[in-house]
């Protein structure tokens, strides 16, 4: 058996984690077994499912750039006691993965995983170009979850790069009518026309302009309500930003039930800055719902090209509330055939990646 030990900030319900996850579930596990270095001391939202699974969890102090000297101590005690039973390490963190690459030459396979595309703050974008250097260098499999995530992280010019479909169990998202008005009787949103979007509630994310938009569709359409699951550091300024509006929303925080949550929705809207390959739009597709994707996206996360359309953000809200509005008479349809053929399933992609992970018996 092969043990995979996957570097994560945390196990929560985020987008690299959830697919993670996704593979774990699905992989033959008296083949490959996952383990988790994780940078916090709470509890994660998938630890327990985890260590249920047959995973090892262990924790690292979070790196704050201060803590440079005392955070490579605890990767080389950790690699004192560990180290000589890994022969596989994924490493999700290349924000801060320089910090340590270099005390794993022992380990033979270490894939960096590139999993973002930009950052709206240009210090970060500096921070990448320094740190590519040591990536490359000491890492020996590039994988990426998009064309545009793998030029962001590891240069345009870089070889040997693996672009693996983020895949989900897109079964779990199929369309399901009964689902959908159950879902919509609990959430009381029988009558309404829902437009939906799920993200943490972060900069990148461009809540502030979905609000607007929101508020120009609710103008003309008083039954358009907007459903936001997730939660984040701004949480608190997006609510009052809602009330100043008047923007009729359901928060619903964080939720383990996003499946069936996508069946509740008659529209999906990400107007995110940047994103290396967005999660949700992929889940929304597998629901069969329409999507509205900023044009700063990776056209690569159309997996059903017909349910995406792309438009910019640096225009009127009411554009993208027109064309909402369009999808109103949307059709929805069964799409997990496609999913398949197009790599995007879970249960297909865990046996690309046991024959990947087989690479480091050697």
């Amino acid at each position: 058996m092969i043990r995979v030990l996957h570097v994560f900030g945390q196990l929560n319900r985020g987008g690299a984690e959830s697919r993670t996850m996704d593979i774990y579930r699905n992989i033959d596990r008296t083949k490959i077994q996952f383990d988790f270095i994780l940078h916090t001391e709470k509890i994660c939202d998938y630890e327990e499912e985890a260590k249920a699974l047959g995973a090892n969890v262990f924790r690292l102090p979070r790196f704050t750039g201060k803590n440079f000297f005392a955070y490579r101590k605890a990767w080389q005690a950790f690699l004192d006691q560990h180290g000589s039973s890994c022969k596989v390490i994924h490493i999700h963190v290349t924000n801060f993965a320089f910090v340590f690459l270099s005390l794993l030459k022992n380990i033979p396979m270490r894939i960096a995983h590139a999993r973002s595309a930009s950052d709206i703050s240009t210090l970060k974008r500096m921070l990448v170009r320094i740190t590519r250097p040591i990536i490359l260098k000491h890492s020996t499999h590039y994988l990426a979850v998009s064309k545009k995530a793998a030029d962001f992280v590891f240069g345009k010019n870089t070889k040997d790069i693996i672009v693996v479909p983020n895949a989900i169990d897109a079964k779990a998202f199929s369309y399901d009518p009964d689902l959908r008005r159950r879902m919509r009787e609990e959430l009381k949103l029988c009558d309404s026309f829902v437009v939906g979007h799920v993200g943490r509630m972060s900069a990148e994310k461009n809540h502030s302009y979905l609000l607007k938009v929101m508020k120009a569709l609710q103008n003309e359409h008083t039954d358009a309500v907007l459903l936001l699951v997730g939660d984040g550091s701004l949480r608190g300024a997006l609510e009052r930003q809602i009330t100043e509006l008047g923007v009729k929303t359901q928060i619903l925080g964080l939720r383990e039930d996003v499946s069936a949550l996508m069946q509740a929705i008659d529209v999906f809207a990400l107007p995110s800055f940047y994103e290396g390959m967005p999660g949700a739009v992929i889940e929304a597709q597998a629901a069969g719902l329409p999507c509205l994707v900023s044009n700063t996206i990776t056209r690569e996360c159309a997996i059903i090209p017909e349910l995406c359309e792309f438009l910019p953000i640096n225009t009127s809200p009411k554009i993208w509330a027109d064309a909402i509005l369009s999808q109103r008479s949307h059709t929805r349809r069964m799409t997990l055939e496609e999913f398949k053929r197009a790599g995007f399933d879970a249960r297909e992609r865990a046996e690309w990646y046991e024959e990947f992970y087989g690479k480091g018996k050697s």
